[in-house]
């Protein structure tokens, strides 16, 4: 059995079960792979009151949530499983590590790096001690994320202009696959919705939460943690991230007419976002998925097109990174050194 002390942080919006639940079960997956799961836990992000209620604290300031890592000494069994100096002293008495793993989802990465920046106590007592090795970031939006751009409906662009005279130049049965790339693109944008809004609240109560703040790009937060010697430099630092990338190709006779590409990132965060680290020597491992759509065009010969896909795995949008092959494969490696 490997003894490796592991934490699994989910981001914004989310719950524990992110990582627990039918679709991820990620705990289980790194127990069926020997490491021991007395030693992997889940962060749980507290919960808060509001007009006489209680709630969990899933859209709160992200400084205070950090703050459930440093709460070592709580006899809250709660509070304990979230402490990294908990888990470092567990750890250790079972002959493992001192220093821990950390594996953090979106903005759960964030709360990851604020509570690293924490070399002295901040307002609410949170301090950094020296027990994590490495921090493994999935879909981590490093340089923030305009949101409310990102779920605006499908700009005009020029992917999107040809599509449409594509549509009327060919015949009635090559529309489906100009079509087809439209809609997975759509598919991309209205996954990003339902990770940000699936619940009840309106888009404008969304926006007004902490949180949320935080993580828009130039926010006094992201400042913070990427200032110049923020991050600590004895941590490994790894950037996992989705890229969809369309295209399209003409060809008229044997010269290229045209040959353009648009990245989109996960879906929700681009790539530059998650890829790097302000300030930060990190390693990136991007997982691109390709989608060109490819014609041709000849004085003689039939017209062509043709939908193309690179990949053999699903999209990697924001919401499956948690449980995409790709992931999970890079995670293993990373583990094992």
């Amino acid at each position: 059995m490997i003894h490796l002390p592991i934490l699994l942080i989910h981001g914004f919006n989310g719950a524990p079960s992110n990582w627990t639940g039918p679709t991820d079960r990620f705990p289980e997956y790194l127990a069926a792979r020997g490491y021991d799961p007395d030693l992997i836990r889940v962060f749980n992000y507290g919960s808060m009151e509001y007009e006489g209620k209680r709630f969990y604290n899933n859209l709160g300031d992200l400084r205070e949530i950090a703050h459930r890592l440093d709460e070592g000494n709580s006899d809250d069994p709660e509070l304990q499983g979230c402490a990294i100096d908990r888990l470092s002293r567990d750890s250790a008495a079972r002959g493992g590590p001192e220093k821990i793993t950390l594996i953090a989802h979106s903005s759960g990465g964030l709360i990851a790096r604020y509570y690293l920046s924490r070399q002295n106590e901040d307002q609410f007592g949170t301090r950094y001690r020296g027990n994590v090795a490495r921090a493994i970031f999935l879909g981590t939006p490093h340089h923030g994320v305009d949101i409310t751009d990102v779920l605006d409906p499908l700009p005009s662009h020029w992917i999107y202009g040809l599509m449409v005279r594509v549509h009327y130049l060919f015949p009635r049965e090559y529309h489906e696959q100009s079509q087809s790339l439209r809609n997975r693109l759509g598919h991309l944008h209205a996954s990003a919705r339902t990770k940000w809004y699936k619940h009840d609240d309106s888009e404008e109560s969304m926006q007004e939460t902490p949180a949320f703040n935080q993580m828009h790009p130039g926010s006094e937060f992201l400042d913070e943690i990427n200032r110049q010697g923020a991050m600590p430099r004895e941590v490994a630092y790894h950037n996992i991230f989705g890229n969809v990338r369309a295209g399209m190709r003409v060809q008229v006779g044997s010269r290229i007419r045209l040959n353009k590409q648009k990245d989109f990132g996960d879906g929700l965060v681009t790539t530059k976002s998650a890829g790097t680290i302000p300030n930060a020597e990190s390693e990136p491992y991007p997982m691109t998925e390709e989608y060109c759509l490819e014609i041709e065009l000849g004085r003689r010969t039939s017209r062509v097109i043709e939908l193309k896909r690179s990949g053999e795995h699903p999209m990697p949008i924001h919401r499956n990174l948690r449980s995409h092959p790709g992931s999970r494969k890079r995670i293993l490696e990373i583990l094992a050194r």
